[in-house]
């Protein structure tokens, strides 16, 4: 069975997801910069330490909040993950880029321009 992040549409979603935090701040963004312009791999993060302990420290809290939960609860979890990360997927693949505004600072374009 394949990994669903490692399906068409898997591998489309996570561009999609990258090229959104890419526009952020701080170092999740500017590795997922790194991502897009081709320059790193998410599974990088992996095998070397390109971010640091304070990006790092919400990943293991995360990790530490999962153990805490009571096997039942996480047995739960782990039922609706399937679920769960189709939907996500469905999701970034149908998110569109906001139509762009016009540049007000472009010489050629007045607010009369319509009008004419």
């Amino acid at each position: 069975m394949t990994a669903p992040w490692q399906t068409e549409a898997g591998q489309a979603a996570m561009a999609t997801r990258l090229r959104l935090l890419a526009r952020g701040d701080g170092e999740v963004a500017e590795f997922a910069a790194e991502v897009v312009a081709g320059r790193a791999r998410v599974r990088d993060l992996l095998y070397s330490s390109i971010l640091s302990d304070q990006a790092l420290q919400g990943v293991r809290d995360s990790v530490d909040a999962w153990q805490r939960l009571p096997a039942a609860e996480r047995d739960d979890l782990l039922a609706a993950a399937a679920a769960d990360t189709a939907r996500r997927i469905a999701e970034l693949n149908g998110y569109e880029e906001p139509a762009a505004k016009p540049d007000d600072d472009d010489p050629g374009f007045t607010v009369l321009s319509d009008a004419w």
